[in-house]
């Protein structure tokens, strides 16, 4: 049903054009079979059906790739095209082809493309249009794109800025439960192609309800920003900090087995625990340790690191512990591979 589809935005700008492309075009294809026009009317309808052909295969597929360059150069050979045929009259085309063009690709590619499209038009113009109108021409068509290619540059770094604002988290600055999500799904799809050693790091902060409850949210919130500057210390640059919950974060250690994250895992542990993060007071965490087994699932794997996890808080907190198991829950092997 339509109202259970779920589209990328990608996606729907695709669907909008492709869907507007056909409405645009498919009545002139009708005036003109009524007119007799029979070559510029079946062109038109190649038009058309391509157009419509497109909005199916993506509404279908969701693929975009393939789409976004045929739709584009549909656009581009089909306003050349009418312009040849039905001579400068049609000259109007060419500025919604070209609009079209920068929301369906990269706007330095569209850009090239649209280049090229203006040259092809000069050509074909010029011994058709007095020089005043052919001057006009060029320089509409080149503010056109230029506005055009300004407007597409402005959307890509808005996008990009409020992907980053749902990715991080407002407080301390690391990524986010969204982020982490992505991640991890990215990570268990690679693994089920091309098998590589990956663990994931749960960590949480003993006591901090305490915290919070003695010293105030406003000290509690400085606590979770000094404790991820420590744990950030301590990471790889290849290596992923999530905060994932109010005091809980995970860590992606950069494709390391079960005893390279541990060591990480462990040195941070000692450097929280060292650090004076609370002034008369040692805040500490409790960590757990899951390595990724083929053919696990994303809630299977966190489900073994968060047991870890949990584990660690039984025993007294302040400690690291891990699961080397089998992915069958019943014959897991939780092991203490910390403080002892």
């Amino acid at each position: 049903m339509i109202k259970n589809k779920k589209f990328s935005t990608k996606e729907v700008v695709i669907l909008a054009i492709s869907l507007i492309s056909f409405i645009g075009i498919f009545p002139f294809c009708i005036i003109r079979f009524i007119n007799k026009e029979w070559t510029i009317a079946v062109f038109d309808l190649i038009l058309s059906l391509l157009s419509i052909f497109i909005f199916l295969y993506v509404w279908n597929t969701h693929k975009t790739t393939l789409a976004k360059y045929i739709l584009s150069a549909l656009f581009v050979f089909a306003s050349l095209a009418t312009i040849e045929l039905k001579g400068v009259v049609q000259i109007p085309w060419l500025f919604p082809s070209m609009i079209g063009v920068f929301f369906l690709l990269d706007r330095k590619v569209g850009l090239f493309v649209n280049m090229i499209s203006l040259t092809v038009s000069l050509f074909m113009l010029s011994d058709k249009l007095p020089l005043i109108q052919l001057l006009t021409f060029i320089v509409t068509i080149v503010s056109t794109n230029l506005f055009a290619f300004a407007f597409s540059l402005q959307n890509y770094r808005q996008q990009k800025k409020l992907v980053s604002i749902a990715r991080k988290d407002p407080l301390t600055g690391v990524l986010n439960r969204r982020a982490f999500n992505e991640a991890i799904n990215e990570i268990v799809m690679r693994q089920n192609r091309n098998f590589t050693s990956q663990s994931l790091i749960l960590l949480d902060i003993d006591e901090f309800k305490a915290i919070n409850d003695e010293w105030g949210h406003d000290i509690g919130d400085e606590v979770l920003i000094n404790l991820t500057k420590a744990i950030l210390k301590k990471l790889r640059k290849t290596d992923r900090l999530f905060r994932i919950g109010g005091e809980e974060f995970a860590i992606l250690p950069y494709e390391t087995n079960q005893e390279m994250s541990a060591n990480i895992a462990e040195n941070i542990r000692i450097a929280i625990e060292q650090s004076q993060l609370l002034t008369n007071k040692t805040v500490t965490i409790s960590l757990g340790i899951a390595t990724y087994q083929s053919g696990e699932s994303y809630p299977q794997w966190f489900k073994r690191a968060d047991r870890a996890l949990y584990e660690a808080k039984e025993k007294g907190k302040n400690i690291l512990c891990g699961q080397l198991s089998d992915a069958d829950e019943s014959k897991l092997k939780q092991v203490n591979i910390s403080a002892s």
